[in-house]
């Protein structure tokens, strides 16, 4: 009798048919179901030869299907196994040629916030620099990367499991990273009670109460309540940077010296305001201080920084998480554009010509006009000037002069010192120009509205935000607009100048120092005079008679 496959049917014309079972895995439950196909033949010869390769198909097809429809746990299994072994490739060649420079520590660490990052953004792009074989690809993607494992194990591009492994990739990627750099700084591990090299089986635990992230925190909870909301927001955002920079899972202690010497490098690199730019918004951190010729920080920003991470540690260490503050006293030379310089008498001459046009020159609005002048008249701050109320021109009873009175009295304005707190009188210049009139007018306005309107502002069409509070509007109309439209504008002539021009014409005209410093809100010299010197109204005739002498061309068209 000759041998009939089950998988090999005759139908009722004599005709065979190929017939063959699904396996019960890629079904429902209880449902079984045939594939049958016709062999188009009467001769049972052929169709036996056909059905063979029908059969030989069929099962690798399904041997296929059977790899590309992995357990989430076999997923594990494939990358843990690869990791091994290329880990082991790795550590052995650390035991051979000793722990890696600081440059390839840095490059590594670099590598592993880039994983990080990708995870994060839910990109597949990862630089890395390490050689497994194939030479040094800067950058290339996870697609690349995961090959071996792809082609050894037969799974296609457009399965599901492709596109799970792709996304495990980056995390198993990223221990992996750990785990070689931690291999590599525990090889100077010299102490007797540990072991010195520990296996990639071997890698110690992250604790969590000293992650980085926890530590600020913490740090940010305590702060909270003794500084200022502004002053808050600035510390947050400077140590914000931090754990971008070092990814979620930075620990305190692995902080030391060569990490604080590359968080400065890094600051150096940073562009201005790189979280709104073209080129580098949306990007990872680690991608936005490559170098595409924009704009970085200034040397001033730059300490800001250093001196936030440096208050930061100085708090761990007292809290025993860490034993040395290695940002402490770390700084970088502000040298990069240097100090203001002020402006020359004929220079505030143009800028007063320019202003007495009014609606037919570039401070076309009140806002713009009064800011303008009351910045030049009193040597105030951007900020103290900008966050003026009508109520905080005054006149004193006793003499009937006017005075301005910068104070900290409300939630939406901030003074930078104790010594901010003072008065300066009104220049009869701004009077004859009708300060007064404008002061009423906006008076009536102001006693309607809550105090972060801007119309409860003196210069009633900027705009308030925490970081800068009113300032924002005026220093870019002042520096961008008024400024760079008369060439008035350099790295060393901005806004800020017209301040230095106070001081520096007010001295050259033979006015006391300690009154000089009273008005623009100086700490005193000596502790004497902190001590024992006060300014008040009782020398308004005298700040007045001082103010006067301010050698600027002032006639009112």
């Amino acid at each position: 009798m000759q041998y009939n496959p089950s998988y090999l049917i005759k139908s009722r014309h004599d005709v065979y048919y190929f017939r063959f079972p699904l396996p019960n895995h890629l079904l429902p439950a209880g449902k079984i179901v045939r594939v049958s196909i016709s062999l188009r033949t009467h001769c049972k010869k052929l169709a036996l030869r056909l059905s063979k390769i029908l059969e030989y198909h069929a099962y690798s097809v399904l041997n296929k299907r059977a790899i590309t429809t992995m357990k989430y746990t076999e997923i594990q299994d494939l990358l843990k196994e690869h990791f091994q072994e290329v880990l082991a490739v790795r550590i052995g060649k650390l035991d051979e040629n000793g722990p890696y420079s600081t440059d390839q520590i840095l490059d590594h660490e670099s590598t592993l916030r880039c994983a990080d990052a990708a995870i994060k953004e839910e990109q597949d792009e990862v630089y890395q620099y390490l050689d497994f074989g194939e030479g040094v690809v800067d950058p290339f993607g996870v697609e690349y990367m995961m090959k071996p494992i792809v082609e050894k194990h037969n799974i296609e591009r457009n399965s599901t499991d492709y596109t799970t492994l792709k996304s495990e990739y980056k995390y198993a990627f990223k221990n992996f990273m750990r785990d070689l750099i931690d291999y590599s700084n525990q090889m100077r591990d010299y102490r007797l009670v540990t072991a010195a090299h520990k296996g990639p089986t071997e890698v110690t635990e992250t604790c969590s109460k000293y992650l980085l992230e926890d530590i600020i925190k913490e740090f940010l909870e305590e702060l909270k309540t003794t500084v200022k909301s502004n002053s808050f927001v600035e510390v947050e955002s400077c140590l914000s940077y931090l754990t971008e920079l070092l990814g979620s899972d930075f620990t305190i202690k692995e902080l030391n010296g060569e990490k604080a010497r590359y968080i400065k490098q890094c600051l150096l690199k940073t562009p201005k305001h790189r979280n709104k730019k073209i080129e580098t918004k949306g990007l990872p951190l680690i991608q936005q201080i490559e170098d595409r010729g924009l704009e970085t920080l200034t040397n001033a920003t730059i300490n800001k920084y250093l001196i936030t991470f440096s208050s930061l540690f100085k708090w761990a260490k007292n809290n025993s998480y860490v034993t040395e503050n290695y940002f402490s006293e770390m700084k970088v030379k502000d040298q990069k554009k240097g100090k203001k310089e002020p402006f020359s008498t004929e220079e505030i001459s143009i800028m007063l010509d320019e202003i007495s046009k009014k609606s037919d020159g570039l401070a076309n609005n009140d806002t713009r006009y009064w800011g303008m002048l009351i910045s030049i008249f009193t040597g105030a701050r951007r900020g103290e000037v900008s966050a003026l109320t009508p109520s905080d021109i005054k006149q004193d009873t006793k003499t009937g002069l006017w005075y301005f009175s910068i104070t900290d009295e409300e939630e939406a304005k901030s003074i930078k010192t104790k010594a901010g707190i003072r008065i300066i009188p009104v220049h009869p210049y701004l009077i004859e120009c009708g300060l007064l009139g404008y002061v009423s007018k906006a008076s009536k306005i102001a006693a309607e509205v809550t105090p972060f309107d801007p119309r409860s502002r003196l210069l009633s069409k900027l705009s308030y935000n925490e970081r800068s509070k009113w300032g924002r509007k005026h220093g870019t109309f002042a520096n961008d607009i008024f400024l760079k439209g008369l060439n008035l504008k350099t790295d060393k002539k901005t806004l800020h100048s017209l301040r230095h021009s106070f001081i520096t014409n007010l001295s050259a005209v033979g006015v006391e120092g300690s009154y000089i410093k009273a008005m623009v809100g100086h700490e005193s010299g000596t502790v004497t005079e902190n001590v024992y010197t006060h300014y008040d109204l009782g020398h308004l005739s005298i700040f007045t008679e001082a103010i006067k002498k301010l050698p600027y061309k002032t006639s009112v068209k």
